[in-house]
């Protein structure tokens, strides 16, 4: 299995877009799984993130991060170039996968 550095986030109130990531279909022994196997992932790319928060603050993710984001986090939209996007804020941020 391959290793992986996780970071954990400290909520703000800092907004950012991301690229939701597509779900895995294939195992990693191979198998290809379809339609209901496949459990959704609650990762993605950061786009952009705004520089600070209303208090000042600035945020722990940077544009570039592959991060883990909450189930119910944000909303879901539609920008047009064909992939899903989610405005969110960084406390719905659990973890920056490194």
């Amino acid at each position: 299995m391959k290793k992986v550095k996780i970071i954990p986030v400290s909520g703000s109130q800092n907004m950012l877009l991301l690229e939701k990531l597509p779900d895995e279909e294939k195992r990693p022994s191979g198998l290809l799984l379809l339609g209901a196997a496949v459990k959704p992932q609650y990762k993605g790319l950061v786009i952009s993130v705004t520089p600070v928060d209303c208090n000042g603050k600035k945020p722990t993710v940077k544009e570039g991060d592959t991060v883990v984001y909450s189930k119910f986090a944000g909303n879901s939209s539609d920008l047009g170039d064909g992939k899903d996007h989610g405005f969110l804020r960084e406390f719905d941020i659990l973890a920056i996968i490194k």
